[in-house]
């Protein structure tokens, strides 16, 4: 068990970090489990195999999917952050409207999903950018 590592590491050791616990140990079946609110950590961990990203919901584990292809991606899936000018969020509303396009998804969900990032942003722009896309999704897909 190792608790928020992060501190006092440079960016760069953050995001080796469990690559460099890993090597560690290269010939047995190791298991180790951290707790970090570092997206950099978890980005780097995204990239090792056999790895396994977990969120705490204030009640259980919930496992995450290992999609996340970047920072903002990680801040989003992990800890529900939306950054300003955030390219991360833009992909997965082209992917929801195509979600809807394509029916795997209801306008409904859709625009649920939306709320979700809508309520999970605090700049101002990016929330007018969520609620265009409501409306796109409501009139136009």
């Amino acid at each position: 068990m190792i608790d928020e590592p992060e501190n006092s590491l440079h960016p760069k050791w953050q995001l080796e970090y469990v690559s460099r616990i890993k090597d560690l140990f290269p010939y047995t079946d190791f298991h180790c489990h951290i707790a970090t609110h570092s997206p950099l950590i978890i980005s780097g961990a995204l990239k090792e195999k056999n790895t396994h990203i977990h969120r705490f919901d204030g009640k259980r584990f919930e496992n995450i999917d290992s999609t996340s292809k970047n920072i903002e991606d990680a801040l989003i899936d992990q800890f529900g952050i939306i950054t300003p000018k955030n390219n991360a969020l833009s992909e997965r509303c082209i992917e929801i409207i195509n979600s809807v396009i394509d029916q795997k998804m209801s306008k409904n969900e859709a625009i649920e999903k939306v709320l979700q990032f809508k309520n999970s942003s605090y700049e101002e722009t990016q929330k007018g950018f969520l609620k265009s896309v409501q409306e796109l999704i409501r009139n136009e897909v």
